[in-house]
């Protein structure tokens, strides 16, 4: 077996070395209201092992990142994804911000709500891929309750932002991701004090 971090060969997905690098991130404050939470923060393997399921379809970040944020959740939550445009989708062959919505719900008896539209198509940033901004993503119609958000990364914050804009104010109860940047813009972590409910004993279980 090989390391999904380092390409080495490995008695697990993950060497030692590599879990190892791992760094749980803290919950977080969006706009100084919507709870942000995410398991690792988003560098060295964890960054590696995101960017292996973005483009290769690779789930080792998914399987360790999903029991940690569904240990943080209640059950019976509707998880809304925030889609990857067509482009990419029918490129890539995975939309993995709709992986982790699907992933979460069945963890923890909850369900998913196809309610933001998928679209056609973004304009790409030099070494970067980038999503449409606020403003490009539309909601379907019948919105009925709060739901929880989910994507796979928090950079900028400026996507998330963008759905809840599309699900209309009021609606977002909470945002998931499956890493998050340490750079994620001040503008929107007003009033962010938020903690990290998780020691490093509770990503334990790589014996090699």
């Amino acid at each position: 077996m090989i390391c999904q971090g380092c390409f080495r060969a490995s008695a697990r997905p993950l060497c030692k070395a590599c879990f190892a690098d791992l760094r749980p991130a803290p919950d977080r404050l969006l706009g100084g209201r919507v709870r942000a939470i995410a398991a690792f923060d988003h560098t060295g393997v964890a960054a590696s092992l995101m960017h292996g399921m973005k483009y290769r379809g690779l789930r080792t970040i998914l399987d360790l990142a999903i029991p940690l944020v569904a240990a943080r959740l209640e059950p019976g939550l509707t998880f809304v994804s925030v889609p990857r445009v067509w482009s990419r989708y029918l490129r890539y062959g995975i939309d993995p911000a709709e992986e982790t919505a699907r992933s979460l719900a069945a963890a923890t008896s909850g369900r998913v709500a196809r309610l933001i539209k998928r679209p056609i198509h973004a304009s790409r940033r030099a070494g970067a891929e980038r999503r449409p901004g606020p403003g490009r993503f539309h909601a379907r119609s019948g919105l009925q309750g709060s739901y929880v958000i989910v994507d796979d990364v928090l950079t900028t914050g400026a996507t998330v932002i963008a759905a809840m804009q599309a699900l209309l104010p009021g609606r977002t109860a909470m945002v998931v991701t499956v890493t998050s940047a340490r750079q994620v813009s001040s503008l929107f972590m007003r009033g962010a004090g938020g903690h990290n409910e998780h020691s490093r004993s509770d990503l334990s279980g790589d014996g090699g």
